[in-house]
């Protein structure tokens, strides 16, 4: 796919602080990638799925002014993520009792493009790569056709995981922060009931 006038996020010196965020047109680019999705039912009871998508990101013809290195990896672009999940259910008298895991994996990512001139910091350190990461979540419930009641572990392993690097001003300046960054949810265990209409 070719993709033109890309808007991304560029950082510049500024005259009180060391830099500042700038949205600006970064050039055209271009994306490869491809999708592999695969359900399977084994059994009537049990069913199987995976996805599997993998990318290849990068800029062609950088805008002039953007200060974006040729072939640069567009941000938030992972070369590949993958999911699969299994769930079985066993049919009871009043309804429909299931179990589901699900597990994710999203590979490292840039969170800003490599610059062709480094003015503010090092585009390979911890301030510009997340980290890839896995993510296992289980549920079980009960469903009827008038009421249903689930039972969840979300990240099961307490991955700890950031989603994006917030680049505040005294970011830039002081390095990785991770109280300025955005992370994935910790392990959660709830439960939900709820009514069908």
């Amino acid at each position: 796919t070719d993709w033109s006038d890309v808007q991304t996020e560029i950082f510049v010196p500024a005259v009180t602080v060391e830099a500042v965020a700038v949205l600006t047109s970064g050039g055209d680019a271009e994306i490869y990638g491809a999708e592999l999705e695969v359900n399977y039912l084994p059994t009537e009871n049990l069913a199987m799925g995976l996805t599997v998508t993998a990318q290849d990101t990068e800029f062609t013809d950088p805008a002039p002014d953007a200060n974006i290195a040729e072939d640069s990896q567009l941000p938030n672009a992972p070369d590949l993520t993958t999911s699969l999940f299994a769930q079985y259910t066993y049919p009871l008298a009043i309804g429909d009792l299931y179990g589901r895991v699900a597990y994710r994996y999203v590979d490292e990512q840039r969170t800003v493009v490599e610059p062709a001139v480094s003015l503010v910091f090092g585009y390979d350190d911890d301030t510009t790569i997340l980290d890839d990461y896995e993510v296992v979540d289980l549920t079980l419930g009960l469903r009827t056709d008038s009421w249903y009641v689930t039972a969840f572990v979300q990240n099961l392993t307490d991955e700890e995981y950031a989603l994006d690097y917030g680049y505040g001003q005294s970011f830039v300046i002081s390095g990785n922060n991770p109280d300025m960054s955005a992370v994935g949810t910790p392990r959660t265990i709830g439960l939900t009931v709820g009514t069908s209409f």
